[in-house]
């Protein structure tokens, strides 16, 4: 457990130092009025210092909600809902990631699939996890696959998500 603390807590610090980085150096060139003749500069450095401000509380929104889960208080909202347009939204936000990486991200042509009982923000949440770790771990060239699916027999529908990356070493898994 002290050894999976230790990891969590190296994994949260490296997530929370790259957008900290770029909020500072974006602030750091406005104060030092390197953009002040150009408002097309200004305007890039100030959605640069929004985006990774929005990285920011993502992550810390994480981490609350591991302690949540921990703590056996996580909150769910679950209503009726249709999972394609939920699984192209997440793709369609990750696919610059993809691009700027070179890693082919494919969805999947999404079949006729029955409403399901889901709690849409925790889902997207898991499905940009899932998709975001995919590309992070995909070497340039390679390919990150998005699929749903309804499975016979259970009616049960099950989304997958494929890389052509390292893997997840089996200890870890």
């Amino acid at each position: 457990l002290d050894t999976m603390k230790q990891g969590f807590v190296s994994h949260i610090s490296h997530q929370l130092r790259t957008p900290l980085a770029a909020i500072r150096s974006a602030s750091g060139l406005l104060l030092e009025g390197i953009a002040a003749g150009s408002e097309e500069k200004r305007r890039e450095l100030l959605g640069i210092i929004r985006e990774e401000s929005e990285r920011l509380i993502q992550e810390v929104n994480r981490i609350l909600d591991i302690s949540r889960m921990e703590a056996g208080m996580m909150e769910y909202r679950f209503g009726s809902g249709e999972l394609p347009p939920l699984v192209q939204k997440v793709v369609l936000k990750l696919a610059p990631i993809a691009f700027r990486k070179g890693v082919d991200l494919e969805l999947m042509p999404l079949p006729e699939l029955p409403s399901v009982a889901m709690d849409e923000e925790r889902v997207a949440q898991v499905l940009d996890n899932l998709i975001g770790n995919a590309l992070k771990f995909t070497p340039r060239g390679g390919k990150v696959t998005v699929r749903a699916e309804c499975e016979e027999g259970n009616g049960c529908v099950k989304v997958s998500v494929s890389d052509t990356g390292r893997g997840i070493p089996r200890e870890s898994l």
